[in-house]
C-alpha cells in the first residue's frame, strides 16, 4: 500500500467519532492530525512528531528514511501529504487515545472489503 492509498482510504472512513473534538468536527480530516499520524505510524514505521500549524498544535510523521508527510495539512490549506512546518519535537505519548484505534479499525474494515 502507498501512502496515497492509505490517505485515500482514511478519507473515506473519517467522521466525527475519530476526530479530536466530535462536537466541533467539520468533516474531512479536520482534527484527525494524530490519529491519522498514528495509522501512517502503523503501518509505515517512523515517528510521530509535533508542532504548531496556524496557531494549533498539529502532529504529523517522520518515516523511517527521514522524509516528513503529513496526510492531514489539507485541513490548513496544505496538499495533503507535506507538512507545513519544518519546527517540530518527537511526540511521545505513553497511551494510545481510544480515537487512533477506532480509526486505525475502520481503516483496517475498509482494507479487507
Amino acid at each position: 500500500m502507498t501512502l496515497r492509498e492509505l490517505r485515500n482510504i482514511i478519507l473515506k472512513v473519517v467522521d466525527a467519532s475519530t476526530s479530536y473534538d466530535p462536537s466541533t468536527y467539520k468533516g474531512g480530516m479536520h482534527g484527525h492530525c494524530f490519529a491519522v499520524a498514528y495509522v501512517v505510524q502503523h503501518y509505515f514505521g517512523g515517528n510521530i512528531v509535533s508542532g504548531i500549524v496556524n496557531d494549533e498544535r498539529h502532529g504529523w510523521n517522520q518515516l523511517p528514511d527521514g522524509t516528513f508527510v503529513d496526510l492531514t495539512s489539507c485541513q490548513f490549506g496544505g496538499d495533503g501529504f507535506s507538512p507545513l512546518s519544518n519546527k517540530f519535537k518527537v511526540f511521545a505519548s505513553k497511551t494510545i487515545n481510544k480515537r487512533f484505534l477506532v480509526l486505525l479499525e475502520k481503516v483496517e474494515a475498509e482494507i479487507r472489503k
